[in-house]
C-alpha cells in the first residue's frame, strides 16, 4: 500500500505523538498546577470539562487520565497504521461496494431520501428522548427555550422579579426593567412558531438534521460530485458530532441548514452570474445572522472575497446580496433597541458576565492556541477520528480537475474567527462553534478520496486516505455508544434537583439551590435556577443566599421551602426541608 519506510515513519510518529501529548498535558503536574493558580479557564477546561468548581486534585487526576488516554490512543493509532499495510485487498472490496451503493443511491435518490429522512429523524428523536431526555443540557439551550416562551407571550423582554437576585440565571440579562436572553432572536423565534403550531421543541432539531443531510448532498453534487456527495451525507449522519447536536436544543443545526442553503445559492450565483441567486444567498445569510451572528459573519467572508474577485460583475452580485440581507440586519438592530435600549449595543456587551472584558485581556493571544487545541481535540473525539488529518491533507493534494470554491474556506474562516473568540463555549457535543462548517470538511475529504472509478487507479497516498476514512467511519459506532452512555449519565446527574422534587411530590414550593449538581460534568447553580418568564411556576428554583433567604420566604408565605445540595463525597444530591421564617 505504501512503502515500508513510510509505514515505519507513520508508526513512529504515532508513538512519538502520544509521548509528546503526555508530556504536554502534565509536564510533571506543574503545568496543571500553574494553570490552576492563574485560573486559566481555557487550559483547565481542556483538562476537565464542566463548570466546577473543581479542586486542584480533581484537575491532576483528570490530567493523569488524559495522559494514559493519549498513550493508549497513540498505540491504537500505530496498530491501525500497521494493519493498513496489509488491508489492500479488503479495502479494494470496500471501495467497490461503496461506489456501487453510492451509484444506486444516486439512481434512486427519491426513495433513498424518503427512507433516510424517516430513519434519521427517528434515530435523532430517540437520542433526544432516551439519551438527552429532552433536557436543555446547557445554559444556552435553556435560554433559547426561555426566550421562545417570552416571544410566545407576545413580548421580547420580561419584567424582573422584585427580588431578582434570587432568580438570576446564566445568559439572562436585566437592563432597567427588561429581562431577556442575551442570544440572537432567530432560533427562539423558530421555537416559538413551532409551539404555536403545537410542535414540541425537542423534535425540531431532528427534523432540521434530516434537512441538513439532504442539503449536504445537494451542495456536495456541485462541489464534489454525485458519489462523493452521497458518501459525505452518510459520513455526516454517522458522526456523533452531528447526532448529538441535532438531538439537542442548540441553534447550530438550524444555522447549519441556513449556511448550507446560502452556500448552494452562492455557488449558483457565481456560476451563473445571476443577481437572483446572490439575493437568495444574502437573504439566507440574514436569517442566519439573526440566529448566530458571529458565526454567520465568518461564514460569509469567503463568499464576499469570491464576489470581489469577479470585478464589476462581482460587485453587482454583492450589491444584490447585501440588499437582500439588509432587512434582517435592520431587524437585528431593532431587537437590540427593544432589549438593550440601543441599536448597536450587543446584549453580551457592557461587561455582562465578563463577555466584553474577555475579548482582549492580558494574554489573550496565548489563550487562542489553548482554545484552538481544545476545539481540535473535541473534533477528533466527536467526528471520524482521522477526518481532520485527512482534511488538512486535501489542502496539499488538490485534484487537477477540481478548483477551489469559496465553500472550501468556510471551515478555515470559522477556525480563525473562534481563535480570537472570548471562550471555548459551555456544555458542548464536540467543537460546536465549528458545527456549521462540518459538512464542508466532510465534502472536501470525500471529494478527494472518492474521485477514482477504480481502486486500482488510486495512488498509495489515496489508498491510505480511503483506509483511514473507512476505519474512522467504522469507529463512529462505538464512539456513538460511548458518548451516549456518558451524556446520559451527565443529564441524569444534572436533572437530579428536578427529579427529587418530582419524586417527593413537592408542590407550591421554593427550592434554594446550594451549589452545582452532578459529578461527571457538574452544572453550575446559575444554570439550575430555571423558572418561567412570569415566575408563576408551582415550584421556583432560586439561589441559596443563606442569611437573606427570609426576604424571599416573606414574599411567598404560602409555600414550603427546601434546600438542594450535592455531596461530592457520596456523589448524591439531597433535598432537605427548611423551616419557614417566624411570622
Amino acid at each position: 500500500m505504501a512503502s515500508r519506510r513510510s509505514l515505519i515513519v507513520a508508526i513512529v510518529s504515532a508513538l512519538a505523538s502520544s509521548t509528546l501529548a503526555a508530556w504536554y498535558l502534565v509536564a510533571g503536574n506543574q503545568f496543571v498546577a500553574n494553570a490552576y493558580t492563574r485560573g486559566t479557564r481555557a487550559v483547565l477546561r481542556n483538562i476537565l470539562a464542566g463548570e466546577g468548581p473543581f479542586t486542584l486534585s480533581d484537575y491532576l487526576a483528570a490530567s493523569d487520565a488524559l495522559v494514559w488516554g493519549a498513550v493508549v490512543l497513540g498505540w491504537l493509532l500505530a496498530t491501525v497504521l500497521f494493519a493498513g499495510r496489509y488491508a489492500d485487498p479488503v479495502m479494494a472490496r470496500v471501495y467497490r461496494a461503496t461506489l456501487a451503493a453510492a451509484d444506486w443511491a444516486v439512481g434512486h435518490s427519491r426513495t433513498v431520501a424518503a427512507v433516510a429522512a424517516i430513519v434519521v429523524v427517528g434515530g435523532l428523536a430517540w437520542v433526544a428522548v432516551d439519551v438527552l431526555q429532552r433536557f436543555p443540557n446547557s445554559g444556552d439551550e435553556y435560554c433559547y427555550l426561555y426566550q421562545a416562551e417570552t416571544f410566545a407571550r407576545g413580548r421580547v423582554a420580561n419584567t424582573p422579579h422584585p427580588l431578582q437576585e434570587f432568580f438570576d440565571v446564566n445568559h439572562v440579562r436585566q437592563v432597567e426593567q427588561r429581562l431577556f436572553s442575551v442570544f440572537p432572536p432567530g432560533w427562539p423565534a423558530v421555537l416559538s412558531a413551532a409551539a404555536a403550531l403545537h410542535v414540541p421543541a425537542w423534535i425540531l432539531n431532528p427534523l432540521f438534521g434530516a434537512v441538513l443531510l439532504w442539503l449536504t448532498w445537494i451542495v456536495g453534487r456541485r462541489v464534489a460530485g454525485d458519489r462523493a456527495a452521497v458518501v459525505a451525507a452518510a459520513v455526516v449522519a454517522l458522526s456523533p458530532f452531528f447526532v448529538f447536536n441535532s438531538a439537542s436544543f442548540f441553534a447550530h443545526t438550524f444555522c447549519g441548514v441556513l449556511v448550507l442553503t446560502y452556500a448552494y445559492a452562492g455557488l449558483r450565483a457565481l456560476d451563473e452570474r445571476r443577481a437572483a441567486w446572490a439575493a437568495t444567498a444574502g437573504a439566507v445569510l440574514g436569517a442566519a445572522f439573526l440566529t448566530r451572528n458571529y458565526t454567520t459573519v465568518w461564514c460569509a467572508v469567503p463568499f464576499g472575497f469570491a464576489l470581489l474577485r469577479r470585478g464589476r460583475s462581482g460587485w453587482r452580485l454583492l450589491a444584490a446580496c447585501a440588499a437582500a440581507g439588509l432587512p434582517f440586519v435592520l431587524l437585528s438592530l431593532w431587537y437590540n433597541h427593544a432589549t438593550m435600549g440601543s441599536l448597536v449595543a450587543p446584549a453580551m456587551g457592557g461587561g455582562f458576565e465578563g463577555y466584553s472584558g474577555a475579548w482582549f485581556p492580558p494574554r489573550w493571544f496565548a489563550r487562542g492556541p489553548e482554545i484552538l487545541s481544545g476545539h481540535l481535540a473535541d473534533f477528533v473525539a466527536w467526528s471520524p477520528p482521522a477526518l481532520l488529518v485527512l482534511y488538512l491533507w486535501t489542502w496539499r493534494q488538490i485534484p487537477p480537475e477540481r478548483t477551489r470554491r469559496f465553500t472550501d474556506f468556510i471551515f478555515p474562516a470559522l477556525v480563525l474567527g473562534y481563535f480570537i473568540y472570548v471562550d471555548r463555549g459551555g456544555n458542548s457535543y464536540g467543537p460546536r462553534y465549528y458545527f456549521e462548517a462540518f459538512p464542508f470538511v466532510v465534502l472536501a475529504v470525500t471529494a478527494r478520496v472518492m474521485r477514482e472509478d477504480r481502486y486500482e487507479d488510486k495512488s498509495a497516498a489515496d489508498r491510505w486516505a480511503f483506509y483511514l476514512l473507512a476505519v474512522s467511519v467504522a469507529a463512529c459506532l462505538p464512539m456513538l455508544a460511548w458518548h451516549a452512555r456518558t451524556e446520559s449519565r451527565v443529564v441524569a446527574e444534572r436533572r437530579e434537583p428536578y427529579r427529587l422534587v418530582a419524586e417527593h411530590r413537592i408542590d407550591r414550593a421554593i427550592v434554594f439551590v446550594a451549589g452545582p449538581a452532578g459529578w461527571t460534568r457538574p452544572m453550575n447553580e446559575r444554570d439550575l435556577t430555571r423558572n418561567g418568564p412570569d415566575f408563576a411556576d408551582t415550584v421556583l428554583y432560586v439561589h441559596d443566599r443563606r442569611t437573606e433567604n427570609d426576604r424571599l420566604m416573606a414574599a411567598y408565605p404560602e409555600r414550603s421551602y427546601w434546600r438542594y445540595s450535592f455531596d461530592r463525597r457520596t456523589r448524591q444530591g439531597t433535598l432537605e426541608p427548611l423551616r419557614p421564617m417566624v411570622r
